[in-house]
């Protein structure tokens, strides 16, 4: 029997790597909005912050009381989670809003949570380069300029204004 799964999985990704740099070259021409403005942008990271956070504090008991750390466990970190799920229903909303297409927003919606996940573990990554000791010169100057990019591009995608601007649409107030 022939095992498809690795084929499927290998599909999928191409088609959401297509998917993104679709949206690149939209947002970059003006088509689509991406990020509407930098509080767009921050609003997709807390959706992805705020959950994990959510998951973090309730694998952790950093108090020495055991109420605290079910205070803790049971009361903040489900409150975390609940707004990180606002978050996440927001991000959707506004991709949608700002699109003015359900099917758009949709497609929009996904990306920008995959992008600024991705972006954030690849920042990480890169700051740790930059500030391990062992790292060489090279090494650091290749993770400042990929940091570099990464800011130029995502300060790109904050392209609201531009798309309405473009598309005679009116600004929201």
């Amino acid at each position: 029997m022939e095992n498809t799964n690795s084929d499927l999985l290998a599909i999928f990704a191409v088609i959401v790597v297509a998917i993104g740099i679709f949206l690149l070259i939209a947002g970059a021409g003006k088509k689509v909005v991406i990020y509407y403005n930098g509080a767009d942008m921050g609003g997709s990271f807390l959706a992805v912050a705020l959950p994990l956070v959510a998951l973090w504090m309730l694998l952790i008991s950093p108090f020495e009381s055991p109420i605290f750390n079910w205070s803790f466990h049971w009361i903040v970190s489900p409150i975390t989670g609940i707004i990180g799920g606002f978050f996440v229903i927001n991000n959707f909303k506004k991709a949608i809003k700002h699109n003015r297409s359900v099917l758009i927003g949709v497609i929009v919606g996904v990306f920008k949570i995959l992008f600024v996940s991705l972006s954030v573990l690849a920042v990480f990554h890169q700051v740790g380069r930059i500030t391990d000791k062992k790292s060489s010169f090279k090494g650091a100057l290749i993770a400042t300029i990929f940091l570099v990019v990464f800011v130029a591009v995502a300060k790109a995608m904050i392209n609201g204004p531009q798309v309405y601007e473009a598309k005679g649409w009116a600004l929201p107030a």
